[in-house]
């Protein structure tokens, strides 16, 4: 007997979704980066570019700029290391939870027998 909602996956299945969810983080990391190595050398803000404007208004951007990419650096390598030890040939049977930890589901998302707006 299952108990609630659960997606099969098999682990090549699984594994390409997970590439997909640390290929994603490395390319925010990096875009993290770039902007805040752009915007570093900015001395003079241009009236119609607002991340600069930011920048040049608020200092601390650029460290945040840094602590998102790490934090996109440190997902990547946690989900990189789940996907390099599935079993391979294996079913993973995930719940919502899983799905929201591997990032496959959205975070805001819940499921309703029924929508209240419906009533």
């Amino acid at each position: 007997m299952i108990e609630g909602l659960k997606v099969e996956l098999t682990a090549d299945e699984l594994g390409r979704l997970l590439e997909q969810r640390v290929a994603h983080h490395r390319e925010v990391a990096a875009d993290c980066d770039a902007r805040r190595i752009r915007l570093r050398t900015v001395t003079t803000p241009r009236p119609d570019d607002t991340e600069e404007q930011l920048a040049a208004a608020w200092p601390p951007y650029l460290e945040n700029l840094e602590r998102r990419a790490e934090r996109h650096r440190d997902r990547a390598e946690a989900l990189r290391f789940l996907r390099d030890h599935l079993v391979s040939q294996e079913i993973y049977r995930l719940g919502e939870e899983d799905l929201e930890l591997l990032q496959v589901w959205p975070q805001d998302t819940q499921v309703r027998a029924h929508d209240e707006d419906d009533e």
